[in-house]
C-alpha cells in the first residue's frame, strides 16, 4: 500500500484513516516491512519523486550490462526490457529500427555494423535523464499524433505554468497491412482515434487538445462544426466517436511536430495490439454494385491508374497533397481533398465512385436505361458515382433522347390517399399471407385500430381452409365491417 497527501497534515491523517481500518477488519502490519515519510520510491520498476516518473538503477543496469544477443529470443528477452523504459525514451523505436528487423519472418540472423551501432545506442539512451512528469487533473492537457506510412505516433503531455511542454507518456505502434493501404488523410485520422483510445484513462471526461500536423483534418474533426455527409465513411465514423470526448483541435507545422512525427515513422513493432479497420459497409457496398453493371472495380482500378489526372490526384490521396499537381484538370479533386479516399484501388469521394473517363459511356447508359428522365438521373447517380460534370453530361444525353422529350412534360402522378382511421376496435381488418418459412404459410390478420394480429399457420391455402380459418377468428373477436 502506498498512503500520500497534499500536505503532512492530510498525509498523516491517510496514514491514521489506513490504520484504523486495518484494526477494525483484524488485519496486522509488520513495522519492520514499513517505511514512513520516503522523498522517492520504487514502484513497478520505476522510481517515483515529487518531481516524476524516472528509470530506476536496477533496469538501467541491466540494459547496460546485457551481453550482445546471439538468436532472436535473447534479443526479445533484450528488447522487452527496452521497452518497459521505453515511455521515457521518445526516439526509442528509430533507434530500435535495425534490430526489430531481425525480428522479422523469414528473416535470417545477422548482427552486422548497424545492429551493433543500434545495440550501443540505445544503452546510452537508457542512462539519459529525462523525466516523465506526473498526470496533474489542474493542468492543461495536450495529444499530439502523427502517421507515417510505417506507423503512428502519440505523445501525452501537460502544459507546464510557465508555459512549457512536459511529456507524460510517448506511444507508437506499426500498421498492419491493411493500414498500410489507407489513403493519407485516413492514417492521420486513424493515428488520432488510436491517440485518443490510448490515453482513454486521462482524456475522457476532461477537455483537452489534439494536434495534428494534417490540416484538413483539423476542419473535419472541429466540434464546433457537423459531420460532412460527403466525408470518406470511415473519417464519418471517427468524428462520431471523438465527439464523445471534449476537446478541441490545432494544426502545427510538420517541421514543429517532431515529438510525434519521429515516433510514428519508426514504430515499435506490437504482436498483440491490433487495430484493424474493416472497409466500411457503405463503401464495400457501392463497389459491390460493379458486379451486376457493365463495370467491375478492377476495370476502375486498372482505368485509375492509367489516366495520367486520376494516377496523379490517386498519388496525392494516399501520400498527401502536392501543390505542384494542381492545375486547372485537377482543380475539382483539390476543392474535395478533404472527402476524397481510396478503397480497392479506386477513388471515392464520400461514398460515390470516381469513374475513369474511359468507362463512363457504360455508366451512363445504365443510368439511362429506364429513361427516367434529368432529375432521376441525377438522383439515382449521387448516390453511386461521381466524375467532374457529371450533371452537364446527364443533362446533354437527356436532351437528345426521344424517349426522355415525351415523358418530360406528364402530368405529376395522382397523391397516394391513406385509410381513414377506423372509429372502433375489429371495424376494418387485413389480411395476407407471409411465407412459405419452414415448410408453411402463415396467415395473418391485423386490426387497423389496435394492431392485434392474429397468426395462423396453414399447409394449404385453398378457399376453403381459409373460410375455415376465418369462421374461428370471427367466432372468437367478432365480424369485423370491412374485410
Amino acid at each position: 500500500m502506498i498512503i500520500t497527501g497534499k500536505t503532512t497534515g492530510e498525509h498523516l491523517q491517510n496514514v491514521s484513516c489506513v490504520l484504523e481500518r486495518l484494526q477494525q477488519y483484524g488485519l496486522r502490519a509488520n513495522l519492520e516491512k514499513c517505511e514512513f515519510f520516503k522523498n522517492r520510491i520504487s514502484f513497478c520498476g520505476h522510481e517515483i519523486d515529487s518531481d516524476g516518473l524516472h528509470k530506476t538503477q536496477e533496469k538501467t543496469e541491466v540494459v547496460l550490462k546485457a551481453p550482445e544477443p546471439t538468436n532472436t529470443t535473447e534479443l526479445r528477452s533484450f528488447l522487452g526490457i527496452v521497452n518497459y523504459c521505453g515511455r521515457f525514451m521518445k526516439n526509442l523505436s528509430a533507434t530500435l529500427h535495425p534490430l526489430h528487423q531481425l525480428l522479422q519472418k523469414d528473416c535470417k540472423w545477422q548482427w552486422n555494423e548497424e545492429c551493433q551501432n543500434a545495440f550501443e545506442e540505445v544503452k546510452n539512451m537508457v542512462t539519459s535523464k529525462e523525466v516523465l512528469t506526473h498526470y496533474d487533473p489542474t493542468l492543461p492537457l495536450r495529444v499530439a499524433s502523427n502517421a507515417s506510412p510505417k506507423g503512428l505516433g502519440a505523445v501525452l503531455s501537460h502544459v507546464m505554468a510557465d508555459g512549457s511542454e512536459r511529456p507524460i507518456a510517448y506511444a507508437s505502434r506499426s500498421l498492419n497491412e491493411a493500414e498500410r493501404n489507407y489513403a493519407q488523410i485516413d492514417k492521420e485520422a486513424l493515428g488520432i482515434v488510436w491517440a485518443v483510445k490510448r490515453f482513454h484513462t486521462y482524456l475522457f471526461g476532461r477537455h483537452f487538445t489534439m494536434i495534428t500536423d494534417h490540416q484538413p483534418l483539423v476542419s473535419i474533426f472541429s466540434p464546433r462544426k457537423g459531420i460532412s455527409t460527403t466525408s470518406a465513411a470511415r473519417l464519418q465514423r471517427y468524428a462520431l466517436f471523438l465527439a464523445g470526448y471534449d476537446y478541441a483541435i490545432e494544426y502545427k507545422n510538420t517541421k514543429r511536430h517532431g515529438n510525434a512525427d519521429s515516433l510514428s515513422r519508426m514504430p515499435v513493432e506490437t504482436e498483440n495490439e491490433t487495430e484493424v479497420e474493416e472497409l466500411e459497409a457503405v463503401s464495400l457496398l457501392n463497389l459491390s454494385q460493379f458486379e451486376t453493371l457493365p463495370v467491375t472495380h478492377d476495370q476502375v482500378r486498372r482505368d485509375t491508374l492509367r489516366d495520367l489526372v486520376l494516377s496523379s490526384v490517386y498519388e496525392c490521396v494516399m501520400s498527401g497533397w502536392n501543390p505542384d499537381n494542381r492545375n486547372s484538370k485537377t482543380e475539382a479533386y483539390f476543392t474535395r481533398k478533404t472527402e476524397l479516399t481510396v478503397q480497392q484501388g479506386c477513388l471515392l469521394w464520400g461514398i460515390r465512385v470516381r469513374i475513369p473517363p474511359r468507362l463512363r459511356k457504360r455508366v451512363l447508359d445504365e443510368l439511362h436505361s429506364g429513361h427516367i428522365g434529368v432529375v432521376k438521373m441525377k438522383a439515382l447517380a449521387r448516390s453511386y458515382t461521381w466524375w467532374p460534370g457529371i450533371d452537364k453530361e446527364i443533362e446533354s444525353m437527356t436532351k437528345s433522347c426521344n424517349s426522355c422529350q415525351n415523358v418530360k412534360h406528364a402530368p405529376p402522378a395522382a397523391p397516394i390517399h391513406p385509410w381513414e382511421w377506423p372509429s372502433q376496435p375489429w371495424s376494418r381488418v387485413y389480411i395476407d399471407f407471409a411465407g412459405p418459412y419452414l415448410g408453411s404459410m402463415f396467415f395473418v390478420m391485423v386490426d387497423a385500430n389496435s394492431k392485434w394480429p392474429e397468426v395462423i399457420q396453414m399447409k394449404t391455402t385453398t378457399s376453403e381452409k381459409i373460410i375455415e380459418v376465418l369462421r374461428t377468428i370471427f367466432a372468437r373477436n367478432g365480424i369485423p365491417r370491412q374485410l
